[in-house]
């Protein structure tokens, strides 16, 4: 059913049955037809039907349509740059916006999966390549006014990079010179060029290069990151620049405030961590949903005086109540495994012990992929010729000691 014939049900000196009742104009409409002639909307056209038969109906259809401004790098992201520039500088619009969304299209690309990213066909990457300078001035333009936005409370970047690539296979070091990266330093140094309303909470950023110092010092950036309840961090991974130790816990995680209540954090998916990610000197004490993704547990005993990631988790477990790991690793070195029971048996039991309040964990193996919803995993640990076998007694009693931690977690979340 379209919106023209729902709103028959508003035209003068006509009637209608809805479930045995007669509506009119006059009367009073179910909530349900409100609401499924208000989801409908999908464009102007709509709107200046609504206006034409209620414009309360029009104004909660409006907030609907205009709460999220999206700019894709579609075929035509000239156009799509255009009409959001037109809506952040409208007065009747620009006030409804409370979400600026910037995604990276899979029309865009078509990956050779065998490949290395770089090799990427690109299509029509309309103002990213150079080819149209206008496009890349309205780019800028749009997101350096986003700050005009009264209701502005999150903002989401998914720019391009190796993420979208399978993760299975080692890529080559990016070529950061590519033209499809600098679209990233261009939108967040238009972001960021001006201090961002109060009212932003939330932040998206998806395939952040690590190299932009000078945009991440800016105090405009500092104050947003200070204010934000929601955090959500994918990163390209840059040796030479030192990502973890230098941006992600320098000037991200260690400018987040109080009032961090979600965090979500990624990293490219290699098998060997980073030996620099450490979490010193971090507590965030609303913190209730934490989400890793390929950031593993450490268990070779080479950095006690640091603090881990398990240490990291209990530290806030007064607090947290949704926990998810996603792939789980269980990393061993060669060596002797300390203890009795499998290597990773200890750090489960003390989560158990430790996360009281937990009412959800969500934990994804690698191989095979398997989550932990309505039933324990299966395989926990990788094992390759760089590291230790680990025998399948071990292996269960590490599933074993997840498994209680589950049912730990299950039991709390129903009293």
């Amino acid at each position: 059913m379209q919106v023209r014939q729902l709103l028959a049900l508003l035209r003068p000196n006509e009637s209608a049955f809805y479930k045995g009742h007669m509506v009119t104009q006059t009367s009073h409409l179910p909530v349900e037809v409100w609401m499924m002639i208000v989801n409908l909307v999908e464009d102007h056209c709509d709107l200046r039907c609504l206006r034409a038969a209620n414009r309360q109906l029009r104004a909660l259809a409006s907030r609907r349509l205009f709460k999220t401004l999206q700019v894709n790098n579609d075929n035509d992201m000239a156009h799509s740059v255009t009409n959001a520039l037109e809506a952040v500088q409208s007065r009747y619009v620009s006030p409804l916006i409370s979400r600026v969304t910037h995604e990276v299209l899979w029309a865009n690309v078509m990956p050779c999966m065998h490949c290395s990213y770089t090799v990427y066909l690109l299509h029509d990457l309309t103002g990213l390549t150079g080819k149209d300078v206008k496009t890349r001035r309205q780019l800028s333009s749009l997101f350096s006014q986003i700050y005009r936005l009264p209701a502005l409370a999150a903002i989401h970047c998914r720019f391009f990079g190796d993420q979208i690539c399978s993760q299975t296979s080692k890529s080559t070091q990016a070529d950061y010179t590519n033209p499809i990266y600098p679209e990233q330093q261009l939108i967040l140094d238009a972001i960021f060029s001006q201090p961002l309303p109060s009212s932003v909470k939330s932040l998206t950023l998806d395939n952040l290069l690590p190299f932009m110092t000078e945009i991440y010092d800016r105090p405009a950036f500092v104050s947003a990151v200070q204010r934000l309840s929601y955090l959500d961090l994918s990163f390209l991974e840059d040796e030479e620049v030192g990502y973890w130790d230098t941006i992600v816990h320098k000037r991200f995680l260690g400018v987040c405030g109080a009032s961090l209540t979600s965090l979500h954090l990624a990293r490219n998916g290699e098998l060997e961590q980073d030996s620099s990610i450490t979490f010193d000197g971090l507590c965030f004490p609303s913190l209730h949903t934490l989400s890793l993704t390929w950031l593993f547990f450490d268990r070779t005993g080479s950095r006690e005086s640091k603090c881990t990631l398990e240490q990291f988790i209990t530290r806030h477990s007064a607090t947290l109540r949704q926990l998810e790991l996603k792939p789980y690793y269980a990393i061993i070195k060669k060596g002797p495994l300390p203890g009795p029971g499998g290597p990773f048996t200890p750090v489960w039991e003390r989560l158990a012990c430790a996360m009281d309040h937990l009412v959800k964990i969500d934990i994804v193996t690698h191989d095979p992929y398997r989550q932990i919803s309505e039933s324990p995993p299966g395989k926990l640990l990788v094992t390759n010729s760089a590291h230790t076998l680990v025998s399948n007694d071990q292996r269960q009693a590490d599933i074993k000691a997840l498994a209680r931690f589950w049912r730990a977690v299950r039991l709390s979340s129903q009293l």
